[in-house]
């Protein structure tokens, strides 16, 4: 056996250390960075974490806001389904599902402050906003699409500062 296919385990933790470590990070160092870093103790964390996903006192805001402008898009996409005038010889269901099925996956996260349902949602959020501008475009500046451009951009750009706001 060659020197550079021998590796060496060196554990820095006591057997209580690991009884109240959430994981263990097995690796190469020059792979993973430092692997001799302190083990994550989150025996009275882990067991007192909310269902809020923060990590940050401001995210609270951030999270209040970017569920308001969720849920006003929401809204907005579902009136729009009925007013001014359904779309004739289509199922509502199919129109309803199609508008809102690829938001509502987005709930809990949203709702969670989760980092990554907000990098996805961001993702999904540019689809409608794109949507949002043709129709505005095409209707000649109507109410209900501008409303809604202006919806999802301001959805959008809430989720991101967000994400500046919660990092961890």
């Amino acid at each position: 056996m060659s020197a550079a296919n021998n590796y060496v385990l060196m554990l820095y933790y006591s057997k209580d250390g690991l009884k109240n470590c959430a994981a263990l990070a097995l690796g190469s160092p020059t792979r993973f960075g430092n692997m001799a870093a302190p083990g994550l103790d989150c025996s009275a964390t882990c067991h007192q974490q909310e269902f809020l996903m923060l990590y940050a006192p401001k995210a609270k805001i951030t999270l209040a806001s970017t569920a308001l402008i969720y849920l006003a898009v929401l809204a907005t996409l579902l009136v729009t389904t009925f007013y001014p005038d359904p779309v004739a010889d289509v199922s509502l269901i199919l129109i309803l599902s199609v508008k809102l099925i690829p938001l509502l996956l987005f709930v809990v996260p949203v709702f969670r402050g989760d980092n990554r349902g907000y990098i996805w949602l961001s993702f999904v959020v540019i689809f409608y906003f794109t949507q949002a501008v043709v129709s505005a475009w095409l209707s000649e500046g109507d109410f209900a699409p501008v409303l809604l451009a202006i919806l999802t951009f301001a959805l959008f750009t809430v989720a991101m500062i967000h994400l500046k706001t919660n990092r961890p």
